[in-house]
């Protein structure tokens, strides 16, 4: 209030890693199911959005991050020990098995979309996708943290009429760096 901040954006701290399974092998990536309302790691964000929109969501639009499903994946994967190069690995033994959990996520993602909007009333949700060129994802040696974004690579549902989404390119190998939004039907 004092700042007099034209929006407020909540980042999701706290909540940037997927609750995945242990994972040992990439068919392990099958068992994963979409997450309900009731789950801890949305309903905690959603309450959170809540009692943020509550106190200051009269005076300004209140957005909140929801990761792209690859962000969360990795973010995830991390948090059950593993790193960039293993989901890499699992990526080349059974791209179909992650492309199953990254479409869970993608539900997921759009359930706690959905509830930050007509739950919590947050204004809109933000989601960043950023998108590995994927020939130089398969490239040998190569991790994901060093592969340059050259899009939008995953797509999550609209589920409201109040939703920004941005397109970040980063490219270090290419010295491009784009930064892009939509804004549809905003509330303000």
């Amino acid at each position: 209030r004092e700042t007099d901040l034209d929006f407020v954006k909540i980042m999701c701290d706290g909540y940037f890693p997927y609750p995945l399974p242990k994972i040992e092998k990439a068919e392990d990536f099958k068992t994963l199911k979409p997450l309900s309302a009731d789950h801890p790691f949305i309903r905690e964000q959603v309450e959170r959005a809540a009692a943020i929109v509550k106190e200051i969501g009269q005076e300004r639009c209140v957005f909140y991050n929801v990761f792209a499903p690859f962000s969360s994946l990795r973010f995830g994967a991390e948090a059950v020990g593993l790193s960039d190069d293993d989901v890499m690995a699992y990526i080349k033994e059974d791209k179909n098995a992650v492309m199953q959990a990254l479409d869970v996520i993608a539900q997921t993602n759009a359930l706690l979309a959905e509830l930050l909007i007509t739950e919590a009333d947050a204004t809109a949700y933000i989601t960043a996708y950023r998108a590995a060129n994927t020939d130089a994802l398969l490239r040998k040696n190569t991790s994901l943290s060093s592969v340059p974004a050259i899009g939008i690579c995953w797509s999550m549902p609209i589920v409201s009429p109040t939703t920004i989404s941005c397109t970040c390119a980063d490219g270090p190998a290419t010295g491009i760096s784009l930064r892009s939004g939509r804004i549809i039907r905003p509330r303000w």
